[in-house]
């Protein structure tokens, strides 16, 4: 559970710092802040967050 909390929030710094890069960059923003991008979506595919009964609980499809 802890570690869980730990991801998402670390999720939630890099947005944070992603949404900061764009507001500074402005039009540039696609070249200068692509790596905070890439660095986003990789811990999107590989954070797969859960509810607090985990996935199953939360399943629509069972």
């Amino acid at each position: 559970m802890r570690e869980q909390w730990i991801r998402t929030y670390s999720l939630r710094v890099t947005h944070e710092a992603l949404r900061k890069c764009k507001q500074y960059h402005g039009e540039d923003a696609q070249k200068n802040c692509r790596p905070l991008v890439l660095k986003y979506m990789k811990m999107l595919e590989s954070y797969p967050l859960q509810g607090y009964l985990g996935y199953q609980k939360n399943d629509p499809s069972q």
